[in-house]
């Protein structure tokens, strides 16, 4: 789940640069810009949008005074982590001097990368948790987590703990017994964690939220599509769904994003960006999907595949998993659920 992304070259402006620092650079922000001579107009969007994220941390870390660490999504950009939201805000702990800062729009070879502002925060969780990656002060991907479960919308913070515990853990689903052991390990750290905090800030935050959002985490999440489909799977199907499920069929294993064992049920997500990166890989490998859905079909499983339109249509979404469990079984019933709460309360579902 992690990535390797190039590390932006910016350059802090000073007297006339601006005049010498014209082609091939993008102003990032006042006073500081990015080269850009490796993008051209075939560059995908993602990766100068990666570019111009990281770019704005280091910006503002080069001219803001203060700052003790960068949190939040920020400090996942720097750990090589993607976040749901693809343009994150960028977040860190100063210790002075804390106004919002706006980054306004950069545009690269005709692509354009949206505004967002720079939002420091006095509330410092640990120091002793406070790495050094790039040259950047970040805090460490528990804490990191930690933060994020405590503070920001539920689908961002499953999403994001999903892929921290993932990381973390090293998970490999061709070893999940000892993964699962570390990944409890992890979660016990992180709900001690969250303890501590508790006592010494008992009002500041909705402890039970941020414990059910690190509960609902998964590190079998292998990317950041099936940890955005995990909320809605568990919604769904409370205490009914395996992540990673291993099935053995004709001398091979198989293993499906998400199952609902007593429906029969597989739940995956259908991506492209698991067929391949060019047209004969990616014939080869939806041919290879097509034969696997077919042996697994005639074992008796149903196979939901869900896109990526509909990961951002949650309603649609919860709506397509139940109407099938209700093919899948005639008396299937909805079961409440504290996560499915707290999506409604956040206007999700």
């Amino acid at each position: 789940m992690k990535t390797s992304i190039q590390q932006p070259e910016i350059i802090v402006l000073k007297g006339n640069d601006s005049k010498k620092y014209n082609k091939h650079y993008a102003k990032i922000m006042r006073g500081v810009v990015m080269n850009t001579e490796r993008f051209s107009k075939d560059s995908p969007a993602w990766e100068i949008r990666d570019a111009v994220n990281l770019a704005r941390i280091h910006a503002v870390y080069a001219t803001r005074t203060g700052i003790e660490c960068f949190t939040h999504e920020s400090a996942m950009l720097i750990h090589g982590i993607p976040t749901w939201d693809n343009t994150p805000e960028i977040r860190a702990v100063k210790g002075n001097d804390r106004h919002i800062v706006d980054l306004k729009e950069v545009e690269i070879c005709k692509h354009t990368v949206v505004s967002r502002k720079f939002l420091p925060s006095a509330l410092m969780l640990s120091k002793k948790h406070v790495q050094n990656i790039n040259g950047l002060p970040v805090e460490s991907l528990v804490l990191t987590s930690l933060r994020i479960a405590l503070s920001r919308p539920a689908i961002d913070a499953i999403v994001a703990v999903s892929e921290i515990l993932h990381e973390v853990t090293s998970f490999s689903r061709f070893h999940q017994k000892d993964s699962r052991i570390a990944e409890k390990k992890v979660k016990d750290t992180l709900l001690t964690s969250l303890m501590n905090v508790r006592r010494e800030y008992p009002r500041l935050f909705n402890y039970k939220r941020a414990e059910l959002i690190i509960n609902t985490a998964d590190a079998g999440c292998e990317n950041i599509a099936e940890a955005a489909l995990l909320p809605f799977v568990c919604a769904t199907f409370p205490n009914q769904y395996v992540t990673q499920y291993k099935i053995r069929a004709r001398g091979n294993d198989y293993y499906a994003d998400f199952a609902i064992p007593g429906l029969n049920l597989l739940i995956e997500f259908d991506g492209k960006g698991k067929m391949g990166s060019n047209e004969n890989e990616f014939l080869d490998a939806r041919q290879e999907s097509i034969k696997r859905q077919q042996l697994l079909e005639m074992l008796g499983y149903s196979f939901i595949r869900v896109t990526w339109k509909e990961l951002l249509s949650p309603r649609e979404l919860m709506h397509h998993l139940l109407s099938v469990a209700v093919t899948q079984r005639e008396n299937f019933r909805e079961e409440s659920s504290a996560l499915r709460t707290l999506l409604e309360s956040e206007s999700v579902l």
